[in-house]
């Protein structure tokens, strides 16, 4: 994916459904622009470990946990 975005083809890499662990692989090898999880009232699980992860990846600050779904 990496060398599609250094190739023109695509402008930013997102990640969908990711945890903590492959944010930070993912954005070793290119940033992460965006990250898309579930989070409602019924699902907050990605407030202990993905939500710290975002901000600690990128320096610009431009990872972000989209919300998703309404918990039905």
């Amino acid at each position: 994916m990496a060398s599609l975005v250094e190739a023109g083809k695509v402008r930013y890499l997102g990640l969908s459904e990711a945890s903590a662990d492959t944010i930070r692989r993912a954005h070793a090898v290119h940033p992460i622009t965006a990250v898309q999880s579930e989070w409602s009232l019924f699902s907050r699980d990605i407030e202990e470990s993905v939500l710290p992860t975002c901000p600690a990846s990128s320096a610009s600050g431009s990872c972000r946990t989209r919300h998703s779904g309404a918990g039905c």
